[in-house]
């Protein structure tokens, strides 16, 4: 929803899907960050927890909520493996 002030979508898009994926089994707790026209949720686990597992419990959560988003937002995904370390830059174009 690139025309979404930060206000706006912590309200219609980053609240609603970080209900969406509270509760996950083995899941230590939930980052989000909203932007203009973005929204960046990060689930943390546990760190015996298995990666594709993870990412398959969080793709399930996902799929549900996608039908709860407002009309123009664009889907929610997952982004490709990383370690923390591989975090180091983000540029939004």
């Amino acid at each position: 929803a690139s025309s979404w002030g930060p206000a706006e979508m912590e309200l219609q898009v980053t609240q609603p899907l970080e209900v969406a994926l509270s509760g996950i089994p083995k899941s230590t707790g939930i980052r989000s960050i909203s932007q203009f026209g973005l929204s960046q949720i990060t689930v943390l686990f546990n760190d015996d927890v298995d990666l594709y597992w993870a990412r398959q419990q969080v793709s399930e959560r996902l799929s549900e909520a996608r039908e709860s988003l407002p009309e123009g937002v664009d889907p929610p995904s997952l982004a490709p493996i990383a370690t923390g370390l591989g975090e180091i830059f983000y540029v939004f174009v």
